[in-house]
């Protein structure tokens, strides 16, 4: 056995050393620095006249993009210095349609002023990013980094040379020099730690704090369960689809280890604990902010409590000592065994733990694995240019598959959302119709095959996609997705009939659609999907009635809106219906406030196309809406909006 002491010690070094020594590799530093040159010489050109303003501003933008939308890029050059960034990038995005019109316009006095603004602009982003690199050197290139290189190097050269043969196996592990193996040798596989905790920004219910969790858990959770040699698992809300119960059960149940934080009292986070107490009398740590006492029935349970920030982030040395404690238990109950941790198992004599066997449990393991795996493919698959690459790409990944019936489900539904990240109709069609029996009649496979179809708008599509959906209405009942998807599948044919002049054809559609959306957003108003589009198309209708009724559902909008973190969500979706509803409102400071939001959040083509389309309806009909004083600012905000979806849209499209 290896030296305890020994191995914590040179654990701890090395996690450190790699946290500070991952802000020096080539991907966040020396691509920055080489890009950051090339704009500072970008500028001179313009300055001496050799490129245009455009030139220059289409470079500009375009790295911005990429810069802003790295979420690493906020914890090596600042959080300030990025929120900045993604204002100027706004700024030059409303900056330069606002150019074009007056071009158009031949509006040289104004031509001339936004030029000038455009100039200053870019000056300011070159200044934000020499912060962006000031930042950055206060913070990692400091002394420690020799002091760590020097303490590592020496435990690892007196392990090496001189310490014992498991000694040296784990250290020249941990430093990246691998035993030769044999080709039929299994790499080991690390026990699960399932994380059980809210997502992004929750509002505390009693103190109104918002916490940060996903601050709580890259630096202080994660670190410590990588610490003690086990693999994280934290369950993500928005890739769980249409067997979030396969999976959340199947975790709790069979992760080795789970970790479940209790602050702000999650409904769900207190259901799935009861789960694992239910099934498994220890390894199971509970986490508490300081905002509030725990509830009665938990109170009695040994947990970690830490400090949570009026800001809701947790201070840097909050953070440490969570990190430690965390560590310090995981530790504990892998050298030592683990006790009773469940009151169930403490209060009931002779409570049998439900005793899987162990294939279940290894199968369990490798599936895990194997679906991230197959995740990373996907990933590594949308990494590619443009469109067309990555659904190519993910052709190869769809045809390695060979046949599908008898694969993963779990696997199968990712590549399908895959294929929907891209457009790739045609392909999510026939791939659903090669799944099993079962996988294809699934409620949420059924959704998603529905939505291809309407989106493809082949022969018949749209009434094959009617027949689905109102298949599983008969089966479910109405509720917000199926609801939204018939929706909008009537929002475009009415669209079509308007294009096609037919007037009857048209009106009905219209109403067909604000009907289906308003009964979707009713079955359940916390689901906003439906409500936001029923608004659109009542101000499309126009009349004063239709817009009492889109104000009415506007104001319940905004309840489900903040219940899920307003302006602090990271949900695309969330922002684009913020962003819709303050172009209505003709919010000029909501619309700046939200627009640095959307430009990281959007990830898929069809993201900023459908929010810019919704817009363009607004545009069409919202002006008559208003008196003729307020009629050329909310024309500009409405114009805007659309020239910077449509550039985010484009952006994505072409990679």
């Amino acid at each position: 056995m290896y030296d305890y002491l020994f191995i914590k010690r040179f654990k701890r070094l090395t996690n450190k050393y790699l946290l500070i020594f991952l802000s020096t590799d080539e991907k966040y530093i020396d691509i920055f620095l080489k890009k950051k040159q090339e704009l500072k010489e970008l500028n001179q050109k313009y300055i001496m006249g050799l490129i245009s303003i455009d030139e220059f501003h289409n470079k500009i933008s375009n790295f911005l993009i990429d810069f802003t939308g790295n979420t690493t890029n906020k914890e090596f050059f600042g959080y300030l210095n990025i929120e900045s960034l993604s204002r100027q990038l706004v700024n030059i995005a409303t900056l330069s349609s606002n150019l074009k019109k007056y071009r158009e316009l031949t509006d040289e006095e104004k031509e001339g002023q936004i030029t000038k603004e455009l100039s200053l602009s870019n000056f300011r982003i070159l200044e934000r990013l020499e912060k962006c690199s000031e930042y950055y050197k206060s913070e990692f290139q400091t002394s420690e980094q020799s002091t760590l290189i020097t303490e590592i190097n020496t435990i690892r050269t007196q392990a090496v040379t001189s310490g014992p043969s498991d000694k040296r196996d784990f250290v020249q592990e941990s430093i990246g020099i691998k035993k030769d193996k044999t080709s039929d040798q299994k790499p080991t596989l690390n026990k699960l730690c399932f994380v059980d905790m809210p997502f992004g920004n929750k509002k505390d219910p009693y103190t109104g704090i918002k916490v940060n969790f996903d601050q709580i858990y890259e630096t202080a959770i994660k670190p410590a369960i990588t610490g003690a040699n086990l693999e994280p698992l934290r369950g993500d809300e928005e890739n769980r689809g249409g067997i979030i119960h396969q999976a959340m059960f199947a975790r709790l149940l069979l992760s080795e280890y789970v970790i479940a934080d209790l602050t702000t009292a999650n409904s769900n986070v207190y259901y799935e604990l009861g789960i694992r107490h239910a099934a498994r009398p220890f390894t199971t740590i509970l986490l508490h902010g300081n905002l509030h006492p725990l509830p009665f029935d938990i109170a009695p349970n040994r947990t970690i409590m830490y400090n949570i920030e009026k800001d809701g982030t947790i201070s840097e040395k909050s953070c440490l000592d969570l990190k430690e404690e965390i560590l310090a238990r995981l530790e504990t109950i892998i050298r030592d065994g683990a006790r009773s941790d469940s009151p169930l198992f403490e209060l009931i004599k002779n409570y049998k733990k439900i005793d899987l066997p162990h294939e279940v449990t290894d199968t369990f393991q490798d599936r895990i694995r194997l679906e991230k795996n197959f995740n990373d493919q996907l990933e590594r698959a949308k990494l590619h240019k443009n469109d067309s690459e990555k659904v190519k790409s993910l052709q190869e990944i769809r045809y390695s598959l060979g046949n599908i019936k008898d694969k993963n489900d779990n696997i199968l539904t990712s590549l399908l959302l895959a294929f929907r990240s891209v457009s790739a109709w045609e392909d999510m069609i026939q791939l659903c119709e090669s799944f099993s029996y079962d996988l294809r009649n699934s409620y949420m496979i059924q959704q998603q095959e529905a939505f291809a179809l309407n989106r493809r708008n082949s022969p018949n599509d749209r009434e094959t996609a009617i027949k689905i959906l109102e298949e599983l209405r008969q089966i479910y009942g109405d509720d917000p997705e199926t609801m939204g998807l018939l929706g909008r599948i009537y929002k475009d044919m009415f669209k079509d009939a308007r294009k096609n002049n037919d007037q009857f054809g048209s009106l009905g559609f219209l109403e067909k659609a604000i009907d289906t959306y308003t009964r979707g957003f009713y079955s359940d108003p916390r689901d906003y999907y439906p409500g936001i589009n029923a608004v659109t198309l009542l101000i499309e209708k126009g009349g004063k009635q239709s817009y009492d009724k889109s104000k009415e559902l506007i104001t319940s909008i905004n309840l489900a809106l903040a219940r899920r973190g307003g302006l602090d969500s990271h949900n695309y979706w969330d922002l684009a219906t913020i962003l819709e509803i303050a172009c209505i409102e003709n919010d000029s400071e909501l619309i700046d406030r939200v627009l640095p939001k959307i430009s990281i959040s959007a990830k898929e083509t069809f993201m900023p196309e459908t929010t810019r389309d919704n817009i363009k309806m607004l545009r069409y009909s919202l002006p008559g809406l208003y008196e003729k004083e307020k009629q050329e600012s909310l024309i500009s905000n409405l114009d805007r909006v659309i020239s910077f979806l449509d550039f985010y849209h484009k952006k994505l499209k072409s990679g």
